[in-house]
């Protein structure tokens, strides 16, 4: 992907010296690479923020465990909420332009050596691919890895929090049937269990 889009830079190099000389600044949109960057990198963050909804599924399931088997709740009334995954920060070093110089002294030190632009192919080649490395690494690495370390820090807090409550909870000293029923806030489960079945009597009235 890479490579074909330097040898397209390359060619489109070329083509603007031998119109315009090299008296001037190149500038060039990659903008097929972006597309096909912007759809990498989304493909990456779809595929992160479904890892960390799946693993923290698996820590709720597994907390929601122990406090029904700790606290004796109903299967039915009681369930965590988790946080919704990290947003994907948007790949804002896909916005920028490749501008070369042309009128540096590296143009005057190959002029003198070579002839015709199709002999510097290779040159500009490596120059252009200098320049679209430096937001590569941007994308790949810095932005990557802020999403990387939010993912997992949010993994983290939500899995320490819990830890905290369940451990506060189960802990003898807390397990008082006040405490705990207001902790869960009991009551109102219990209210909305009992609406629950007495909307279920009524189906069971007009839908025998």
């Amino acid at each position: 992907m890479h490579e074909s889009f330097l040898a397209r830079a390359t060619e489109a190099l070329i083509l603007h010296l031998e119109k315009f000389g090299e008296h001037s600044i190149w500038e060039y949109d990659p903008s097929g690479l972006r597309i096909l960057l912007s759809s990498s990198y989304k493909s990456y963050g779809r595929t992160s923020q479904a890892a960390y909804e799946r693993y923290i599924e698996q820590v709720i399931a597994q907390l929601v465990g122990l406090y029904r088997e700790a606290l004796k709740l109903p299967e039915e009334l009681f369930d965590i909420k988790g946080p919704p995954a990290p947003r994907v920060p948007p790949p804002v070093s896909l916005g920028q332009t490749i501008a070369l110089d042309l009128k540096g002294n590296w143009w005057k030190s190959w002029w003198f050596r070579r002839r015709g632009y199709q002999a510097y192919a290779a040159d500009f080649h490596r120059m252009i691919k200098e320049e679209t490395t430096t937001f590569l690494a941007d994308l790949k690495t810095t932005q990557a890895d802020v999403f990387h370390d939010a993912i997992f820090a949010q993994a983290d807090a939500f899995l320490t929090d819990q830890s905290d409550v369940l451990f506060n909870t189960i802990t003898p000293p807390t397990l008082d049937k006040v405490k705990v029923d207001r902790l869960f806030d009991r009551q109102s489960l219990e209210a909305r269990d009992a609406d629950l079945r007495q909307a279920h009597q009524h189906l069971d009235v007009y839908a025998p």
